[in-house]
């Protein structure tokens, strides 16, 4: 038999980690995955990110400052991006932003992409812890459920 785990002292334990691991990793708006302004070639203007696949692109976090300089959702429109996969915990990093995070604990609102009257874009919520994994292997499954959708619409999504 295998070593009960006393999941309460885990929780904390990981807690404690996570908290020591954003201490050191997170420089607010210095941090270099974070900045917009670092780096080379990017699949979107003002973004770190990279197109993975013909409908898939990954992306550092948004941010309002971000959206707005650089007309984030009219260049998803010309690259056929339809949705946005927030993976993000609320209130995760609250100094990595350019701005300082909204009251809903993001560093952008949702109705940004979402209200964007020429070409919505629907923005999930899907909360992973960070630098983690999700336990249950079907929480990840409804994640590619949705994205799904999208793909086999010939939509693109961003996560």
């Amino acid at each position: 038999m295998g070593k009960k785990k006393n999941s309460q002292f885990e929780s904390k334990f990981d807690a404690k980690l996570q908290k020591e691991f954003n201490s050191k990793v997170c420089r607010g708006e210095n941090h270099a995955t974070k900045n917009y302004v670092t780096g080379g070639l990017h699949s979107i203007a003002g973004l770190n990110s990279n197109q993975i696949t013909e409908y898939i692109y990954g992306s550092q976090r948004p941010s309002t400052h971000i959206i707005r300089e650089y007309k984030i959702p009219h260049q998803f429109q010309k690259m056929n991006i339809h949705a946005v996969f927030n993976l993000q915990e609320t209130h995760e990093h609250p100094k990595c932003s350019y701005n300082k995070l909204w009251p809903e604990g993001f560093s952008y609102k949702f109705d940004e992409f979402e209200s964007f009257d020429k070409h919505p874009i629907k923005v999930y919520h899907f909360p992973i812890i960070d630098v983690g994994v999700p336990n249950d292997v079907s929480y990840l499954y409804k994640i590619v459920q949705k994205m799904d959708l999208h793909i086999k619409n010939k939509q693109a999504v961003l996560v």
